[in-house]
C-alpha cells in the first residue's frame, strides 16, 4: 500500500492542469496515489488524464459539479493512505515535495498538518515567496487574522482527520480551508516547514481572485470563532474590519481615523489575550505587530503622520523583530517621500 495519497480536484482546469500533474508525477518520493477529481468538468480534461499511463494515477469522475468541498471529501474518503496531500490543478511541485514533508511528519507524529513556503507566479505577479508561520503556536497566532496554510501545500495525517471527524464544510466554501486548518488545530497541531516546496499560480480565473466577497464572508465567520474565545464583544461591522486588516486590505477610505481605529483593535485582542492565554503572548504580539507594520506601510502616501504614529506606538516597540523592522519601515518611508517630492516637482 501507498504511503500518501495526492488529491487534486480539477473543474475546467485544463489550460494548467498537464503541469500540476507532471510536477507530482516527477517527485523524487514515488510511494503514492495520485487521485484526480474531475468536478463536471466540460473542457476535454478526462482525456488530459487518460494520456497519461501511470499505474498510480485513480481518476474519479462526477458528471455534474459537486463543489471543491464534495470533491475533497470524496477523494479523502477514496484514499487508503496515512498521509494526505493537497495538490491543486494550476500550481507546480518542487520535485523533493513529497519527500520533504513525508520524513518531518514520520519524525514528528504528534504533528497532523504540514504545510510550506511556496513561491508566488503567473499573470502581473512578481515572483515572490510567501513565507507562512512556522511552529504551531504562530501558525495558531496567526490564523486571528488570516488563513495560516497554503492549501495546496499541505500533507494531512489521515488518522487525526478520521479521529475526529475532521472533513470540509460546504458551508464555508471558499475558505473551506482555512476552517478546517482552524478546527483541526483544536486537537493537534499544524506547522508550515520554512521551505519553498510549491510554485503557486496566481492568474485571472484563480479563486482568490474571483470570488474574493464570498471568500471574505466566509473567512469572517471562521474568525468570529477565534474572537469568542478571546471573550471580546464584535459586531459584523467589527468582523468586516478585522478581516481586512489582518489582509493588509484596510477600507478604501485609508485616513488618520482609520489608523487609529486600527491600532486601538489590535490593542483590544492584546488586552484581552493577556486575561485569556488563549494564545502564546509573544508570538500573537509578533503577529499583531506584522499586522500593524503593513497597516502603517501602506498607509505612508499619509504623510510623515504615520511614520510618527508608526514609531510612538506600543505595537512597534513590542515587536520581537525589534530594530530590524523599524529600519526597514524608515527605509520604505523615505522612499516613499523621495518619489512623492519627485511627482510634485
Amino acid at each position: 500500500m501507498a504511503s500518501i495519497s495526492v488529491i487534486m480536484p480539477v473543474r475546467n482546469g485544463v489550460a494548467y492542469v498537464r503541469s500540476a500533474i507532471d510536477s507530482v508525477l516527477s517527485q523524487s518520493f514515488s510511494d503514492f496515489w495520485f487521485i484526480i477529481v474531475d468536478d463536471g468538468s466540460t473542457d476535454g480534461l478526462s482525456d488530459v488524464v487518460e494520456s497519461y499511463r501511470d499505474d498510480r494515477i485513480r481518476f474519479v469522475r462526477f458528471e455534474q459539479p459537486v463543489g471543491i468541498c464534495g470533491a475533497l471529501n470524496r477523494g479523502i474518503d477514496a484514499a487508503e493512505t496515512e498521509y494526505i496531500a493537497r495538490m491543486d490543478a494550476d500550481d507546480v511541485c518542487y520535485p523533493d515535495r513529497l519527500a520533504i514533508q513525508h520524513a518531518y511528519m514520520e519524525q514528528h507524529p504528534d504533528v497532523g498538518l504540514c504545510g510550506s513556503w511556496v513561491r508566488l507566479f503567473g499573470d502581473s505577479e512578481a515572483e515572490r515567496i510567501r513565507r507562512m508561520p512556522t511552529n504551531p503556536e504562530w501558525v495558531r497566532a496567526y490564523a486571528l487574522f488570516d488563513n495560516p496554510h497554503v492549501h495546496s501545500s499541505m500533507l494531512l495525517r489521515r488518522s487525526f482527520m478520521d479521529r475526529h471527524g475532521l472533513r470540509y464544510d460546504d458551508a464555508f466554501a471558499r475558505a473551506e480551508d482555512y476552517d478546517l486548518w482552524t478546527r483541526a488545530m483544536d486537537h493537534f497541531a499544524g506547522v508550515n516547514l520554512r521551505q519553498v516546496l510549491l510554485r503557486y499560480r496566481i492568474h485571472e480565473q484563480s479563486v482568490t481572485t474571483r470570488a474574493l466577497r464570498e471568500m471574505d464572508a466566509a473567512a469572517v465567520r471562521v474568525v468570529s470563532r477565534h474572537l469568542q474565545k478571546l471573550d471580546i464583544p464584535i459586531s459584523q461591522e467589527d468582523l468586516l474590519f478585522h478581516r481586512y486588516l489582518g489582509t493588509n486590505r484596510l477600507y478604501p477610505d485609508r485616513t488618520r481615523r482609520t489608523i487609529c481605529k486600527a491600532a486601538d483593535w489590535l490593542h483590544v485582542i492584546l488586552d484581552a489575550n493577556d486575561r485569556t492565554g488563549v494564545y502564546d503572548a509573544s508570538l500573537l504580539r509578533r503577529v499583531v505587530s506584522d499586522v500593524w507594520y503593513g497597516v502603517c506601510y501602506h498607509s505612508l502616501p499619509l504623510g510623515s503622520w504615520v511614520v510618527a504614529k508608526y514609531f510612538t506606538s506600543r505595537l512597534t516597540a513590542g515587536s520581537p523583530q525589534g530594530g530590524a523592522t523599524a529600519a526597514v519601515f524608515l527605509a520604505a518611508a523615505v522612499k516613499s517621500f523621495l518619489r512623492a517630492g519627485s511627482v510634485q516637482r
